[in-house]
């Protein structure tokens, strides 16, 4: 996972976001259909979303396959992010899927998670 500061600077946190869940509807084989019309937004926050460099591609690839982000968080108690979840840039059409999610020193103030784009 990326090393990242203990404590997240406000200005690192530009990017607003939307967490997504999915309603439960599934396709014929099982996995979750990923038809905007079946995810429902739950919280909008500011975020940070930086591209992956190659090497730390490579090794967040050995964590979560085609890994492409580090995405940064504030922590918060309104739900707890998990990997059933998925982040749309508010603005844009792009969509995240988590892939790994940590707590930051379990201290509750900030998560760091490992994502994967959807292309269109």
């Amino acid at each position: 996972m990326p090393a990242l500061n203990h404590f997240t600077q406000a200005g690192r946190l530009r990017t607003r976001v939307q967490i997504e869940q999915h309603n439960g509807t599934t396709t014929a084989r099982g996995s979750l259909d990923n038809d905007d019309a079946n995810w429902a937004m739950i919280a909008e926050v500011w975020g940070s979303i930086r591209p992956l460099s190659g090497g730390e591609l490579e090794r967040a690839a050995k964590i979560v396959a085609s890994t492409t982000h580090a995405v940064e968080l504030r922590y918060t108690t309104s739900f707890v992010l998990s990997p059933e979840h998925r982040i749309r840039i508010k603005g844009t059409t792009r969509v995240l899927h988590i892939g790994r999610i940590l707590n930051v020193d379990e201290r509750n103030r900030k998560w760091s998670a490992l994502a994967t784009e959807e292309l269109p």
